[in-house]
């Protein structure tokens, strides 16, 4: 509306570089691309040059009619001039903002100043607002270690305290039932040692839920360091063979390797059911 524009639309900048559409008026995302490539767009060219850029008809230069942004364009349409303003506060790099005017009436020197300005402003409220959800996230992690340590020193008792721990896991990640699990005596088998949310019969010394450490999905715990994540976990063969899962509803599994002195000593599964 500063501008007597018929568009404009936010692009965010993902960690791999590309753009992703955030927001757009006044028909929403019609008509935007979705992703714009940081090396193919006149975002990236705005973003690598630090300044804005400005074309009175973006189908009519060369060097920028096969831009993301112009293929995305209707042939039809009118609103063909583009001014794009980088979005940077605190020398951090956040995204765009992209503007469509009529083509060939361009925008002015004084047009191009005026949403600058509204650019920068809004460049600090996205900053601001990505250091809130920051902060709200580590406060989040904090209070679930917290929770989990808590756990573990409440009770004497090993089985309880993990039990507790495992409980304390679960609420945090937002899921619904869990196994912290052991290496055996024997150094064989991955044994059932406390559980939240599954059948007690599950947690049986005698139950046959164990897995043996020549398990596929065992084997590959056994060598990552990083939790093992499967979004779709019934149809993934990898979790068949699994009796405590066969016995539970699950829609998502993560798997979370417990290390020590350089090898696996357990694991804490959690499901989604």
């Amino acid at each position: 509306e500063l501008l007597g524009a018929g568009a404009a639309a936010t692009y965010t900048m993902e960690p791999g570089g590309d753009f992703v559409l955030s927001a757009a008026a006044p028909d929403g995302h019609a008509g935007w691309p979705v992703h714009l490539r940081p090396d193919a767009s006149l975002a990236g060219r705005a973003m690598s040059q630090a300044r804005p850029l400005v074309t009175p008809d973006v189908l009519a230069e060369p060097a920028l009619a096969d831009s993301d942004e112009a293929r995305a364009l209707d042939p039809a349409s009118s609103e063909r001039a583009i001014v794009v303003l980088p979005l940077i506060a605190r020398e951090r790099v956040l995204g765009v903002l992209e503007v469509r005017g009529l083509a060939g009436g361009g925008f002015r020197d004084e047009d191009v100043a005026v949403a600058r300005t509204f650019a920068d402003q809004a460049a600090v409220v996205l900053e601001n607002a990505r250091l809130h959800q920051a902060t709200e996230r580590q406060l989040r992690d904090s209070q679930a270690l917290l929770a989990v340590s808590e756990a573990v020193s409440s009770s004497l008792d090993v089985t309880e305290a993990f039990r507790r721990a495992t409980r304390a896991v679960i609420r945090a990640l937002g899921a619904d039932t869990g196994v912290t699990w052991r290496i055996d005596d024997e150094g064989a088998l991955l044994t059932p040692l406390a559980g939240y949310h599954v059948p007690r019969a599950l947690l049986e010394p005698d139950a046959p839920v164990t897995l043996p450490l020549g398990h596929p999905l065992v084997r590959e715990l056994a060598e990552r360091e990083a939790p093992l994540w499967c979004a779709e976990s019934g149809g993934d063969d990898r979790f068949s063979d699994m009796p405590w899962l066969d016995a539970l509803p699950h829609k998502s599994v993560l798997l979370i390797p417990l290390r020590g002195g350089g090898r696996l000593l357990g694991a804490v599964s959690v499901a989604w059911t």
